[in-house]
């Protein structure tokens, strides 16, 4: 078997990282640049017997006994590798592989360390993913845990083309979590269909929508529901970098331990903080209007002397997306909804206690905004320009009042593209014939020393024409 092609996936932020300074690519048939076949191991691992003989089949016990072992690993992702049969021209097999991204490019596949202690002292031994009957399909990583799917098939072509998709883990996977601290294994087959929402909390939607909140305690998997009272409907929930948990609520206000219960929305902003506001928020119609908007301290409380620099994006119920976001600069609010169809969803505030927010003027007109860092924007410049085609940056921490709130400090970034968010990055997708190529927006400096965004490659899609050839009958 010639091994010809690696399929990148994905990478996973171990420490939720920014992206690394190579893009990770997805160009199928380029064969370079992303391979490595190594097995990863750890220091003083080297006498640990690798297993042969039966392979480990696909079931919720096939990670019985078992760790992961990441050291100082990054990033992980899924790879998928093609293998092209020398004997049958034209026939090629894929298998997918955890693996770890070293800075180089290359990667290394993870090994899994099994024994019959759980002290790891006796009979430990290793296995390969090679020696696995199934593949990895799906993958993410939080600050506590990482999420596996295996399956016996292969990965979709819709999901090898968009890996970055919001991943729902079902019952037709065998679903696994590690616990980063301790890299011990637990299967999830008792929560059956779920999606990741937070740091440890997962919702469930089979047979009834829960949202439950996974804990490892004394070695053991604690998966806990988050509002037992069914009489009350959980519509949202995110956590704090505190390990605090807010839970919107249609009917009930109140807080239980690290649990707070209320009925406005909870948004976790880029700085780990959790703030609570009210919908209208990214309705102002009007300036002089009021707004809720609090931050929760590490207790849990709502704060009454709090200053903050950070975004909040946070839901729009009228586009369905999210695709809003309030930008807080010391006691300077900007409100942003990414689309063109009204001037009046973009305007500026001043905080005028701890939990208000009066809006004062308007935003010039920056029609698709979506933020870079706290204080700095992209948008399509397309107000009285003729160039509707370009990207531009425009620096909200150096501002000034005419008739609109306006930028100092603005300029180009580059052409054509789509705008768009993931976490808290932002991103520019250029769509081609042949392909579509990311580029993320970062920080740089530009010129006088001013702060400013350039585009850089972060990710190309290669796609391959098909081409049929057709015999003549006779």
């Amino acid at each position: 078997m010639k091994k010809f092609v690696c399929v990148l996936l994905g990478i996973c932020f171990l420490f939720l990282a920014a992206a690394c300074g190579r893009p990770p690519r997805e160009n199928a048939g380029t064969g370079g640049g992303t391979g490595g076949g190594t097995e990863q191991t750890q220091p003083g691992e080297d006498d640990v017997p690798t297993m042969e003989g039966e392979p480990l089949q696909l079931s919720p016990q096939m990670f019985d006994n078992a760790r992961v072992e990441l050291g100082d690993t990054k990033r992980i992702g899924i790879v998928v590798e093609e293998e092209e049969d020398t004997e049958l021209t034209g026939t090629t097999t894929e298998r997918s592989y955890i693996v770890s991204f070293n800075e180089d490019g290359t990667f290394d596949k993870i090994t899994f360390l099994f024994t019959s202690t759980d002290e790891y002292s006796d009979g430990t031994y290793r296995v390969t993913q090679e020696q696995i009957e199934a593949n990895p399909v799906k993958l993410y990583v939080t600050d506590s845990f990482i999420f596996l799917a295996y399956r016996t098939g292969m990965i979709s072509d819709y999901e090898k083309e968009y890996p970055d998709y919001e991943i729902t883990y079902d019952s037709n996977d065998e679903n696994f979590v590690i616990d980063r601290v301790t890299g011990k294994l637990f299967s999830l087959k008792e929560i059956k269909r779920f999606r990741v929402v937070s740091n440890s909390v997962v919702k469930c939607s089979t047979p009834a929508t829960n949202y439950y909140r996974l804990s490892v305690e004394d070695g053991a998997l604690t998966v806990t529901d988050l509002l037992p009272n069914k009489n009350i409907e959980a519509r949202f929930v995110v956590e704090d970098k505190f390990g605090n948990c807010y839970v919107q609520t249609d009917s009930y206000n109140g807080k239980e331990g690290n649990v707070v219960y209320g009925m406005n929305l909870f948004y976790r902003g880029s700085d780990g903080y959790v703030y609570e506001m009210t919908e209208d928020i990214v309705m102002a119609f009007s300036l002089g209007d009021t707004y809720l908007l609090r931050r929760y301290g590490s207790d849990g409380q709502a704060e009454q002397n709090w200053s903050a620099n950070t975004v909040i994006g946070f839901y729009n119920k009228w586009t369905m997306t999210t695709d809003s976001y309030i930008m807080l600069m010391g006691s300077s609010v900007y409100v942003f909804k990414p689309v063109s169809d009204s001037m009046y969803y973009f305007w500026y505030g001043e905080r005028t206690g701890a939990e208000e927010v009066v809006s004062e003027e308007y935003l010039w007109y920056m029609d698709g905004a979506v933020p870079v860092a706290p204080g700095m924007i992209a948008a399509y410049a397309t107000y009285g320009t003729g160039l509707s085609d370009q990207i531009w940056y425009y620096d909200m921490t150096d501002t000034y009042i005419d008739d609109r709130v306006e930028s100092r400090n603005q300029g180009y970034i580059c052409d054509r593209g789509i705008l768009y968010t993931e976490g808290d990055k932002a991103f520019v997708r250029v769509e081609e014939a042949m392909g579509t190529t990311v580029y993320e927006l970062v920080l740089t400096t530009g010129e006088g020393g001013k702060t400013a965004v350039e585009a850089k490659l972060y990710r190309e899609t290669e796609y391959q024409a098909e081409v049929i050839t057709i015999q003549p009958l006779n």
